[in-house]
Formats: C-alpha cells, structure tokens, sequence
C-alpha cells in the first residue's frame, strides 16, 4: 500500500445530495466535462503488462480523440494516433492484440513498422516520395508512473495541461522529460514523489515559471 496517498475519507458535513437531475442529460454540460476533465488530465491507458511482447498493443477511445499503444522491437512503449495518415481510417479495430512485424491499414493497406514510421503505402509509384517519419503515425505523449506497486500508463492527448498533482505517486526523475512537454503547465504537486533535488532543480532550470505545490497549496522550496 502507497504510505504517502492522502485521506480520502467522507467528510462529515459532506452533501450526500448529488448532482441535480439537469446535470445527466445537459448537452452544455457533457462539453464542459470534455473539455476541462477529460482534454486537460493525463488518462489511464492501461497497465504496462498488457503489452509485454513487441508487437503487443492496445486501443483506447477518448472523447472523439484515437489512441493506439504498441511495445516496438526495441522494447519501448510508443502511443499513436489510431488515424492512418492517408485517409484517416483506424489502423487497429480491435481493443487489444498484437500485430507481429507491422501494423497495417485495413482500409487501402498503407503498411507501419512498430515504431510509427511509415514502410510503405498501396501502390507506391501513384505517390511521390514520402518521408518515412514525416508520413509516419502521429505520435502522443505517453509517460509510466507507478502507483501502488503497479505500472500504468498515463497518456496525455492534449498540450493544454495547466496542472499535474502528481503527490504521492511513485514517480521519479524518469518523468521530467514528459512534465516539460507540457507546455501549458502553470503549476505541478510534486509533495512525496521520488524526484530527486537534482530533478527539481532540472524542472526549474527547464520551466522556471512553474509553480512546484504541496497538497496545501504552499510553495516546495
């Protein structure tokens, strides 16, 4: 068990009443969920061991938005656009399977080597020639933390991340990288995890802007 989780007991003065009835059928209010829980938060992809082999992936769908997660032959996890750069069809239907050697559109059979670059498209003397990375499957963030001794992976979709609370995670200075490409990033809880002082003094060296909190909301030195 994680020591460093926080208390999540019910409050006593909590409301017990719930959301109002308006609130489940509200087309206005669905947007506003989609935009600011799902678009701006990291989302759970899936656990690490669901994909030990290579050629192993998953699929996940997130508010309209395509995700694919593939293990390559170098043993490293990559997230994709699930979009053929052709005409957008799903490169993988299924929710999970492997792919062996390739991963291959259904639609006109344009072929992708497990790292995203493109090997080939259909009838490729009707095509110019195409740039094997800049042709390739559009590539997500996708980072690892451990919670409770079990690995999962975090896929960010969008660049509009304005906090991170990542207090009283496992996380540690593997993870800088992934925090810095969050560009929209204001302000991140770093209270109990397991940077190190040198990987705070690389994020404040690579984003001096940022704002590092304590669940209280005070300042880390």
């Amino acid at each position: 068990m994680n020591p460093h989780l926080r208390d999540v007991a019910i409050p006593n003065d909590w409301d017990r009443r719930g959301l109002p009835g308006w609130s489940y059928h509200s087309n206005a209010l669905l947007e506003l969920e989609k935009e600011y829980v799902f678009r701006n938060h990291w989302q759970i992809a899936g656990h690490v061991c669901d994909v030990p082999n290579p050629g192993d992936y998953l699929t996940t769908d997130v508010v309209g938005e395509r995700a694919l997660i593939v293990r390559a032959k170098d043993g490293v996890v990559r997230a994709f656009n699930n979009m053929c750069r052709h005409r957008g069809s799903r490169v993988v239907a299924d929710s999970q399977g492997n792919c062996k050697n390739a991963l291959v559109c259904p639609f006109h059979g344009w072929v992708y080597n497990l790292d995203g670059t493109l090997r080939g498209a259909a009838r490729p003397r009707s095509f110019p020639d195409l740039d094997k990375t800049e042709f390739g499957l559009m590539q997500l963030d996708l980072d690892f933390t451990l919670v409770d001794d079990a690995g999962l992976a975090h896929l960010a979709t969008f660049p509009r991340l304005q906090h991170l609370d990542l207090s009283g995670t496992e996380v540690t200075d593997a993870s800088i990288p992934a925090i810095l490409r969050q560009t929209g990033l204001t302000s991140l809880g770093l209270y109990s995890t397991k940077i190190s002082e040198a990987g705070i003094k690389e994020l404040r060296r690579g984003r001096p802007d940022l704002k590092i909190l304590a669940p209280d909301g005070s300042s880390v030195p």
